[in-house]
Formats: C-alpha cells, structure tokens, sequence
C-alpha cells in the first residue's frame, strides 16, 4: 500500500506544478497583464491585422521616445551637412551674397545659433543690398541673439553706405525698433519706409502695425487695408506669372489680423466680417471676444 500512495501523492503534485506552470501566465489579482489583452477593439482583431500586431504596436510605443531621438539626430545631421555644404561652397566663392544669406539664416534659425549666423548676414546685404528679406532675416537674428543695438548701429551705419537702398533699411529699423518695444522711435521709419516704397504691401503692413502698437487706430486701419489691397494685386500677379504665392499668402494672412484688430477697436461695424477673415483660430476667439466686450461697453 505505500508504494500505491506514495505513487498517488507523486501524482496529485505534478498536477498541482503543472497548473501552476500553466497559470503563470496569467496575472494575480490586482497585477497588471505582462503583455497586452487582445479585445474585440484591439488592433489583432482588425481584418488587416496580424497575430503579432498587438505586440509590434506595444514595442513601437515603448520605442517611440528613442525614435524620436533618432529622428532629431537625423535632422540635426542633415542641418550640420547643409551648413559644411554652404561653408565649402561659400570657400569657392566668398562674394556670393545668396550663398552667404543662405548659410547666416540656417545658422541662425535652424541651428538656433544667431550669434555665428550674423556676421553672414551682414557680409550679405553689404555685398547686395537689393534682397529685402535679408534685411529682416538679419534683424531676426538680432533680435533671437538679443543684440538689437548693435542691430541699430549696423543700420545706421548702412543706411550712409547705402542711400540708395533707404526703403529697405528703414523697414528693417522700424521692424528691429517696434520687436525690441520701442515702437514709438519706430514710427517714423516705418512712416518713411511706406513713404519711400508705396507699392510695397509688407511697408504699409509694417507701417500700419507700428502705428495699431501706438494707439493711432484710425491711420492704422487706412495702413493695413492699404496693404491688404497690394497683397491681393500681388498674389494675382505671381499666380498669372506661375510663381510661387505661399510666403506672399502668409503675410497678408497675418496683416489680415491686424486689419481685423484695428477694426474692433475702431468699433467699425464691418468687424465682424473681417474677423471671419483670420485664419488663425485662437487669434480668432480673442478677437471674437474683444470685439464683444467693446460692444457691450458702448
């Protein structure tokens, strides 16, 4: 009888073992399942699915964070490769204004690095004055470095090089002037940049900007209208000519806010309309509620 028992005890055991081994896959209570559940809403059950998509899924959210990195890290290389680019090419041939532009811009905005980007952009509109955005990339970069005296100087010392391109370094001084909060001394820039290029919708946008910062609401308004107009007649002529319309749309959108700001604090009862005119959503709202609470004031 004891071998028949103890053969029994042997028995029940490697049942008990076995059906431990086959729970332990399983989570205890209150544990958390150590590999996703599969439902009726979870990607395996999806015609297009897998067996194994849960799992890829799980893995690819747990490497989310590196793949980001590795992206960045892919970004930031191909930036550095522009910048070696543009210095080889820029070794061949120092006096190349748009190379040299090209290279202070990346620096700067892309490389977050304003400082070294500035001497570029400087040598730049020296050597070709006749690029006007170079102009505003370089008060950028001042401005990111936190150098807008310098910028100034920079000008200033242009604009006796440069008389020739007056309109264009007045712009840049009254956009450098009104970011670093000194709108007031900018105004009269502004004024002469609208003045001196009134065929130009990024001055009147400019000058009309400046003068809303000053509290002149009514010239303002007559500015930015003024340079809606000439966005408009310039986004019809580059798309009957086949060029490009996306930078041009870009800043009449953004002079449209101005319009539109203008015109609630003018209490001008188009504004409404106009502020179903900015693209913009949040920008939108506050105009929606400003414009309300103006009303409600009256």
């Amino acid at each position: 009888m004891k071998p028949l028992k103890l053969g029994i005890l042997l028995l029940v055991l490697f049942m008990v073992l076995g059906i431990a081994v086959l729970r332990s896959g399983e989570p205890a209570p209150g544990e958390l399942p150590k590999e996703p559940i599969t439902t009726k809403t979870s990607e395996s059950s999806l015609p297009s699915a897998s067996p194994t998509s849960a799992k890829l899924t799980s893995l690819a959210q747990a490497t989310k964070p590196n793949s980001n990195l590795a992206t960045e890290s892919v970004a930031s290389a191909s930036i550095q490769e522009k910048v070696t680019s543009l210095k080889k090419d820029i070794s061949n041939d120092p006096e190349n204004a748009k190379l040299l532009s090209q290279l202070g811009n990346t620096l700067a905005t892309e490389m977050n690095a304003p400082d070294e980007g500035i001497p570029y952009l400087e040598k730049s509109v020296q050597i070709d004055s006749n690029d006007g955005k170079v102009f505003f990339d370089l008060v950028g970069a001042y401005l990111q470095a936190g150098r807008s005296e310098r910028g100034e100087m920079f000008l200033n010392r242009l604009l006796e090089s440069q008389p020739a391109n007056i309109a264009a370094i007045e712009a840049a001084k009254a956009d450098l002037l009104a970011t670093a909060g000194r709108s007031h001394e900018a105004q009269k820039h502004s004024q002469a940049a609208a003045t001196l290029n009134p065929d130009s919708p990024e001055s009147a946008s400019l000058n009309g900007s400046v003068l809303l910062q000053n509290g002149d609401t009514k010239t303002a308004e007559a500015q930015l209208r003024h340079a809606d107009e000439l966005y408009w007649e310039k986004i019809e002529t580059a798309k009957r000519e086949g060029l490009p319309i996306e930078a041009l749309e870009k800043s009449r959108a953004e002079n449209t806010y101005g319009l539109a700001e203008s015109m609630v604090r003018n209490g001008n009862p188009d504004a409404e309309r106009a502020i179903g005119s900015v693209s913009d959503p949040k920008a939108k709202e506050t105009l929606k509620r400003v414009n309300a609470q103006l009303r409600m004031a009256e």
